[in-house]
């Protein structure tokens, strides 16, 4: 191993330790947190913020010149970065704020060619079988879920569930999709989950951000799945959608290349 694949090691165990103590922290504070409402309607608690400043301030200590884009705090950034870090202190701040355990501490991370390659999530409250849920994802690196590599997702069975957000059907029709669809209230938990449980053949996300699919989708991707429009046009990384913090489009799906093309044709735009 040379000196520079050493030191970007030893600075990803540093930030996945980080992240695991976030999402400790929001653990902790959940029975007593108190949510107000942003300028475009979305919650958020104090929870938030602390752990947006811990991370920002932790990725600044490790990675000095990479870029941050946090869903709380604009960062000043510089032009020389390698890697684009997009965290979410709290994805699923509503059900958070509610009690409810399906909820993740999330740092995605991009390549300076606006492709996803890294994912650090805590589910503290969201295990499989478990307390909680653990991923791991270095740039070039294995995948490790609760400290175990994941090198290759079981077969799909046949129960045909989908995970999506909880405003999907307002303009998804379903009508010819005969499955099961679960909604947990976390995005990251949502498109995470067909990456490694073989009983969600994928899911869906209505027009969010990039800190929102990030980390979720490099897993994906890292085993072979993908995430495309629900009209099949190929999803992208726009300067847009990363640099300008503007939402995505359309309606999206991740999954394998086999179930998107079926999930586009059983579920459709209303008009």
């Amino acid at each position: 191993m040379n000196d520079s694949i050493k030191n970007d090691k030893e600075r990803f165990d540093r930030l996945y330790e980080s992240v695991l103590e976030c999402g400790l922290i929001s653990k902790k504070k959940q029975s007593s947190v108190n949510r107000s409402i942003k300028e475009d309607g979305s919650p958020v608690t104090e929870a938030d913020l602390e752990i947006s400043h811990i991370l920002i301030g932790k990725i600044r200590e490790l990675f000095p010149n990479e870029w941050i884009i946090s869903e709380e705090e604009e960062v000043k950034n510089s032009d020389l970065y390698r890697y684009i870090f997009a965290i979410d202190p709290i994805d699923g701040t509503d059900v958070y704020s509610q009690g409810l355990p399906s909820y993740a501490v999330s740092v995605g991370v991009l390549n300076r060619g606006l492709e996803p390659v890294g994912a650090f999530i805590s589910c503290p409250r969201f295990g499989i079988a478990k307390d909680a849920l653990n991923v791991r994802l270095d740039p070039d690196g294995e995948l490790y879920i609760d400290g175990e590599i994941l090198r290759k997702r079981e077969e799909k069975n046949s129960s045909m569930q989908l995970t999506m957000g909880s405003k999907c059907f307002k303009n998804l029709s379903f009508s010819t999709f005969k499955g099961k669809v679960r909604t947990f209230g976390s995005t990251i938990i949502h498109l995470l989950l067909p990456a490694i449980m073989p009983s969600f053949i994928g899911a869906l996300s209505e027009p969010c951000y990039l800190w929102d699919i990030l980390s979720s989708h490099a897993v994906l991707k890292h085993l072979g799945m993908d995430i495309s429009y629900i009209n099949g046009e190929k999803f992208e990384y726009t300067e847009d959608f990363v640099f300008k913090r503007k939402r995505f489009l359309y309606p999206i799906i991740a999954a394998d290349e086999q179930n998107r093309e079926y999930l586009q044709s059983v579920i459709k735009e209303r008009l």
